[in-house]
């Protein structure tokens, strides 16, 4: 056999790898086309991406240090507290230590002696 001699099944073939190698090439187009979109788009996605990350961390740190300063204001309350209940306990030590009778006493007797100055300043209104 010749090479020139043309068989059709070579023909056949032939124009198969031809159809063949003309879809690769527009399988080839749409790849870069696609590759060149997501590129795109990452682009111009990225630095919005990049800015609300960054927004998004600021507002994390103010919400941290809200934190602290609720925690800190929490302690303070309770040290408020616990020091405000130990003097209500003195203040109630001392009210129990406290003769109330003589209080009383004292009191009648300060009346007993301003009552007479009290008529006496009366007089002259």
């Amino acid at each position: 056999m010749q090479m020139e001699e043309k068989n059709p099944a070579n023909e056949e073939q032939t124009r198969l790898l031809k159809k063949q190698l003309f879809y690769m090439r527009i399988q080839t187009a749409a790849c870069l086309i696609l590759t060149g979109a997501v590129l795109v788009v990452v682009l111009r996605v990225l630095p919005g991406m990049t800015q609300a990350l960054d927004q998004t961390n600021a507002v994390l740190a103010d919400a941290q240090e809200a934190i602290a300063d609720f925690q800190e204001v929490s302690e303070n309350v309770n040290e408020l507290v616990n020091t405000g209940s130990l003097a209500v306990g003195q203040t109630m030590e001392k009210i129990d230590q406290m003769d109330i009778e003589r209080l009383n006493e004292a009191i009648a007797d300060l009346n007993r002696v301003i009552e007479p100055l009290a008529e006496f300043f009366g007089r002259f209104q």
